[in-house]
């Protein structure tokens, strides 16, 4: 193997190593995201327009106030969301995305897609199976 070629495995094994390795990576960003039943939704319906409050609890119901009050607030934390105190005889806040939330809108698109085409191997009962199969 000449020297230019494993350059580009070490380079390769060192971006390995960052995306799965220990402390902040890509893929913990990631899971960070994905790890919520609510995040991935909440992303979703702000991708149509900015919501209030109450906008988003009704359309994310059964969601409580506090499960979804600790959802925006990890997304801001991880800079997808926008809070925006109102002014004005209505006081309150209003969430939106911000051009990190955006970019992020086709990769979630990207996964509903992913899912749909693997439907039957993701239905419940289906690991199931699969794993019966492999004892």
């Amino acid at each position: 193997m000449d020297v230019a070629n494993q350059t580009a495995e070490s380079a390769q094994r060192e971006n390995l190593r960052w995306v799965i390795g220990q402390g902040h990576s890509p893929l913990q960003s990631v899971a960070a995201v994905l790890a919520s039943r609510y995040k991935l939704a909440l992303i979703w319906e702000l991708a149509r327009g900015p919501k209030r409050f109450k906008e988003l609890e009704r359309a994310l119901a059964p969601v409580t106030a506090k499960t979804l009050t600790r959802n925006l607030r990890d997304l801001e934390r991880l800079t997808l969301v926008i809070r925006r105190k109102l002014d004005g005889r209505a006081l309150g806040v209003e969430y939106r995305l911000s051009p990190v939330g955006v970019a992020l809108r086709p990769h979630i698109l990207s996964l509903c897609h992913w899912a749909w085409d693997h439907r039957e191997a993701l239905a419940p009962g289906a690991r199931d199976a699969a794993d019966s199969l492999q004892r």
